[in-house]
């Protein structure tokens, strides 16, 4: 779509309405690099997710919650991203220091307890979708 300059704050406006966004998997698995080694680059992300990472950047910047926060000193300086006060905000964190480091993560992913709860979880949702579900 285009507009007049002076017309497009109020299309801003009117399309960027504060909906509820649910993230998709490859989102939140690139919000979570960046949040965890910020700034980082690109091909950095992209070597640790395995897949070319660049639609899940710019749709995280178009959401607000990454933003560019620099030039790399390496080759060709490269953009360094990284996690956006609205991040905090939407995951309702006052710094970033109330995330768990990886640590803490890695330990309660192979805690048994951890999978129990999690097996649980995911029974009940799945019983929860086949109810409606016709005989």
């Amino acid at each position: 779509m285009a507009t007049t300059a002076g017309v497009a704050p109020y299309l801003k406006a009117f399309f960027r309405r504060d909906r509820r966004r649910r993230l998709s998997r490859p989102l939140m698995e690139t919000l979570t690099i960046l949040r965890y080694r910020q700034p980082v680059i690109k091909p950095e992300v992209d070597n640790i997710r395995g897949v070319d990472s660049g639609y899940a950047i710019r749709r995280l910047l178009e959401f607000g919650l990454v933003d560019v926060m620099g030039r790399a000193d390496a080759v060709g300086r490269p953009v360094l991203y990284g996690t956006t006060d609205r991040f905090l905000e939407e995951f309702g964190l006052a710094d970033l220091g109330h995330l768990p480091n990886l640590r803490a993560v890695e330990e309660l992913l192979v805690d048994p307890s951890f999978n129990r709860v999690k097996a649980r979880h995911l029974m009940l949702k799945g019983l929860s979708s086949s109810e409606g579900a016709p005989a």
